[in-house]
């Protein structure tokens, strides 16, 4: 399993923004309780399609400001769905967990 957050990649992005690195993850912070719900209601409703979409998004995002975890495991949903392979149970309390995981860490990497 990766890291959960690679310093690095945020860092190349700050450069190759000029600094605004710190505003786009600001951004990403506010959104996330609401794509988490979305992937939650979509798992809930046993919607692939409308949770394959939201994962699509999230990942995305996810790798462009280094949250490699949270990308890998969007990723890892969007093919299993594209694959037609189930989604086994325990993914659910994967996403809910990763997803309070990265906004605990990107709400310190903000305060920084």
């Amino acid at each position: 399993m990766p890291v959960a957050f690679d310093r690095d990649i945020y860092d190349r992005l700050d450069e190759q923004t000029d600094g605004a690195a710190g505003e786009i993850l600001a951004l990403y912070l506010s959104l996330l309780p609401e794509r988490k719900a979305e992937m939650m209601a979509a798992w809930s409703a046993g919607d692939w399609g409308e949770l394959k979409r939201h994962a699509h998004k999230l990942k995305s995002g996810s790798f462009t400001l280094g949250l490699l975890r949270l990308g890998e495991l969007c990723e890892t949903i969007e093919h299993k769905i594209a694959a037609g392979h189930p989604l086994p149970t325990e993914m659910a309390a994967a996403i809910a967990e990763e997803f309070d995981a990265a906004r605990a860490l990107v709400a310190e990497i903000v305060r920084e």
